[in-house]
């Protein structure tokens, strides 16, 4: 039993687990029994020390950096305004519901978007959390739940806002309305919640939930949830400020704002 103990001692050196409550429960362990418990512990606590934070200080770098992500991971982008008009992908596989990846600005509001950013999310149980996309030109789909045929599932929008985004003149012919959506969503259980929509001056959606997508699927419930946002000056009703697309199946989806 001392060379148990002993091997498990340099176990936690060698992996630096950070648990004053495993040096002490070590002290404990007087059977193999209790040795089998210990170990569950000590896996489980090991698991939760692998969460890694990654700075990054150029929005662009998040698509290189998703493929890598881990469950419970947590990419932050350092404060500042950022011009650029790229799409950004953000669609690691590996999030879990007790462990999600979130991409967050350093702190709320501290960020913001000027040049009509756009970006794709994709994969399972990822966060977007606190940026602020103000003015610029977007795409058609500024921020959407897919990245290619990758659609994102059980995945979440929160604490942003999109101040007057729109189209770039240059796309615009005489007579014309291009549609211009913030958000398509795709997918399923997925979530935009406590964000502020204002300023859409062009016709297109701030919300679009595009189910025609699923058609092939047959899933029984989609699952979105929309609670607890802010709109303000929404384009003229003929514009479409907000569009549910269901197809006949009669998908579930929760609307509250």
């Amino acid at each position: 039993m001392r060379k148990i103990l002993i091997l498990v001692i340099k176990i936690k050196i060698l992996f630096n687990i950070r648990s004053l409550y495993l040096f002490y429960y070590m002290k404990s362990i007087t059977s193999f029994k209790n040795f089998g418990t210990f170990t569950v512990a000590f896996l489980i606590t090991f698991n939760l020390s692998s969460q890694t934070i990654h700075n990054i200080s150029d929005p662009e770098d998040l698509t290189a950096l998703s493929s890598t992500l881990g469950a419970g991971d947590t990419v932050i982008l350092a404060n500042g305004d950022y011009s650029s008009d790229a799409r950004i992908k953000f669609s690691p596989t590996t999030g879990t519901s007790a462990m999600p990846i979130t991409f967050r600005a350093a702190t709320p509001g501290g960020i913001k978007f000027t040049g009509g950013l756009q970006m794709s999310i994709g994969g399972d149980y990822v966060i977007v959390d606190g940026f602020y996309w103000q003015g610029g030109y977007g795409s058609s789909k500024v921020i959407e739940f897919r990245d290619g045929t990758d659609y994102a599932n059980n995945s979440t929008i929160q604490n942003c806002a999109m101040d007057g985004l729109t189209v770039h003149p240059d796309d615009i012919e005489d007579g014309t309305s291009v549609k211009h959506n913030w958000i398509h969503m795709y997918g399923s259980y997925s979530t935009v919640i406590n964000c502020s929509f204002m300023n859409k001056t062009n016709a297109g959606n701030i919300i679009l939930l595009d189910l025609s997508y699923n058609a092939d699927n047959s899933c029984d419930e989609v699952g979105h949830t929309i609670s607890n946002n802010y709109f303000y000056k929404e384009p003229p009703l003929k514009t479409v400020a907000l569009v549910f697309r269901l197809d006949p199946k009669g998908h579930n989806t929760h609307f509250e704002s």
